[in-house]
């Protein structure tokens, strides 16, 4: 009885073998008995074929779930990454660094709009646009005989400013009258030229002054050059000294001819241009 009983179990093992190894044709035919599709099909192949397509559907699930928001979807999941201690410093991180991004965007809008009015800001005000690098400490050095430069101590170099307009000055600084600034009369669509390397932080149009571009230097330097007639520069961009950013012209609503309004502001008050450059 036990070796009938074994070959018996022998026997159904190699019926089944044979029927999952088993190829079948199958034909499909339209309404009107025409074939139409014919193909050979085993059951081993059947089974192959769903075993990928479920191997395949739990790796790309377990992808979905573990490496994107989804997984929140998961009892207990929001709550565990709401409590661990790590992920709430960084999330602490990312929103101090907004805070701060916001804070400094609007200080910055804060200046460029005093500068715009011509109004002083306070001069213990201390402020830096677009990054760039303030390398040691600067000082303004007045010069009679030359352009004067900015001198740093720390590297013990200079930085000439030059004039951004060939021209006559018709309006001088005066701080009494809230002039901050030099008006140099000039012709229609003369060059007006950045007086220092730095980057353009302002290249807009203003009802009042026009078409205005501000260049922020280095030290917190920020020159100001008003009722242009085109502006060749946008913010952002990187100027030279000397290079061109915009052409004089005689737009805005506080203007009586062509001329470049400029102004020079250090540390967020302004300063005499002509102490600082030859006109």
């Amino acid at each position: 009885m036990p070796h009938q009983s074994t070959s018996n179990l022998k026997e159904k093992f190699n019926q089944f073998i044979h029927r999952i190894l088993r190829v079948y044709k199958v034909v499909i035919y339209n309404e009107h008995l025409q074939e139409k599709l014919k193909f050979t099909l085993s059951p081993i192949n059947l089974i192959l074929f769903f075993s990928l397509v479920l191997v395949v559907t739990f790796f790309f699930s377990y992808l979905l779930f573990a490496y994107t928001p989804i997984k929140l979807a998961i009892p207990g999941v929001a709550e565990t990454m709401h409590t661990d201690p790590g992920r709430i410093y960084q999330l602490e991180l990312r929103a101090d660094s907004l805070e701060n991004l916001v804070k400094a965007q609007n200080k910055q809008m804060d200046v460029l709009k005093k500068i715009l009015k011509g109004e002083a800001l306070d001069s213990s005000t201390s402020y830096n646009f677009n990054g760039l690098k303030n390398e040691g400490i600067f000082k303004f050095t007045s010069l009679k005989n030359d352009s004067v430069m900015v001198e740093e101590k720390n590297l013990e170099k200079t930085f000439l400013l030059f004039s951004p307009a060939k021209g006559y000055i018709t309006a001088k600084y005066e701080p009494a009258s809230d002039h901050y600034a030099v008006d140099i009369i000039t012709t229609r669509n003369a060059p007006v030229k950045a007086v220092a390397d730095g980057m353009v932080i302002f290249s807009e149009w203003s009802s009042a002054t026009g078409h205005v571009i501000i260049v922020q230097h280095i030290n917190n330097l920020i020159s100001v050059y008003k009722h242009n007639s085109v502006l060749l520069k946008k913010s952002g961009n990187f100027v030279r000294s000397g290079e061109v950013l915009a052409l004089v012209g005689n737009s805005g609503e506080l203007t009586t001819g062509p001329h470049l309004h400029f102004e020079l502001w250090h540390k967020g008050s302004p300063v005499n241009p002509e102490d600082f450059i030859t006109f």
